[in-house]
C-alpha cells in the first residue's frame, strides 16, 4: 500500500486482510496509519477512504501529538505524575523495603517501597509493581462499585472480572459475567460509575438501542460527558506500560 501524504507529512499506511465486513482506520502513530479491510477489498477503495477522511485523520494525529506532549502517565519512574481516580498524583519511590512490595495513595501521592534490588532491575520490579497494584485498586474499586449500582439497577451480575482489554473499556456476557479493563481506574470516579452503569444497563437491553440509552441516563444524567472524557483521555490511560505487554 502506498504511503499516504498530507500536505509536507508522508505517512506509511499498513493494511491487513480479514473475513471482517467493514473497513476499520486506524492512526497508530503520527506518521502510521493501520487499516482493517475485508478481504480482496481493492486498494483503491483503500486509499480513496483515506483521502477522504483526511480531516478526521488530521485531528487524530493532533490528539496523538497532545498526549506526546502530556507528561501524565509518560513513564513509571520516580517523579512521574500517574493518574489515579482522575488525579494526576506524583510516585515516589523508597528502595530498600522489607517483604513485598507496597504501593499506596497519601493525598496527591503515590508511594511505591520496594525491595532492594540491582540498577538494572529497578525499571522492572516497579513496573510490576505498579501494575499489580493498579489492577488490585480497579478490582476492589469495581466490584464496590457494581455492588452499588446493581442494587439501584435490579439487576444480579454473575461475576466480575478485571482484564487487559486492548480495545474496550468493558463488556457484560449474555450469562451476566461483566468485564471490565483495569485502567479505568486511572479516570474520575464518575466515569468509572458511567462504565459500571453502561455495562450492567446491558444486563437489561443487550445492545445500544434507544432503550439501552435511556435506562444509562436514567442513572446517569451527565453520560454523555463522561463518555466523551473516555474517549478523549482513553491514550492518556493506555499508555502505561504499553511497552511491557
Amino acid at each position: 500500500m502506498e504511503d499516504l501524504v498530507i500536505g509536507s507529512d508522508r505517512l506509511t499506511v499498513t493494511v491487513t486482510y480479514s473475513r471482517r465486513r467493514t473497513v476499520r482506520i486506524r492512526v497508530a502513530a503520527a506518521d502510521r496509519i493501520e487499516v482493517a479491510a475485508p478481504l480482496r477489498f481493492p486498494e483503491a477503495e483503500v486509499a480513496a477512504l483515506l483521502r477522504g477522511r483526511e480531516a478526521w485523520i488530521a485531528r487524530q494525529r493532533a490528539k496523538l501529538a497532545a498526549v506526546a506532549a502530556n507528561p501524565v502517565n509518560a513513564a513509571a519512574e520516580p517523579g512521574a505524575k500517574l493518574l489515579y481516580l482522575g488525579l494526576a498524583r506524583q510516585l515516589t519511590v523508597l528502595w530498600g523495603g522489607v517483604g513485598r512490595a507496597e504501593v499506596t495513595v497519601e493525598d496527591e501521592r503515590i508511594f511505591a517501597r520496594l525491595p532492594a534490588v540491582s540498577a538494572a532491575e529497578q525499571a522492572t520490579a516497579l513496573a510490576a509493581a505498579l501494575r499489580h497494584w493498579y489492577v488490585e485498586q480497579a478490582r476492589a474499586v469495581l466490584t464496590e462499585r457494581t455492588a452499588q449500582w446493581a442494587e439501584v439497577l435490579g439487576v444480579r451480575p454473575l461475576r466480575i472480572f478485571i482484564r487487559e482489554q486492548k480495545s474496550r473499556w468493558g463488556s457484560c456476557s449474555s450469562r451476566g459475567n461483566v468485564n471490565y479493563n483495569w485502567r479505568v481506574v486511572m479516570a474520575p470516579p464518575a466515569v468509572v460509575d458511567y462504565l459500571v452503569i453502561h455495562e450492567l444497563c446491558h444486563m437489561r437491553e443487550a445492545n445500544h438501542s434507544a432503550a439501552f440509552w435511556r435506562l444509562v441516563e436514567a442513572a446517569d444524567p451527565d453520560y454523555r460527558e463522561h463518555r466523551k472524557w473516555l474517549r478523549s483521555h482513553g491514550a492518556l490511560l493506555t499508555r502505561l506500560f504499553a511497552d511491557d505487554g
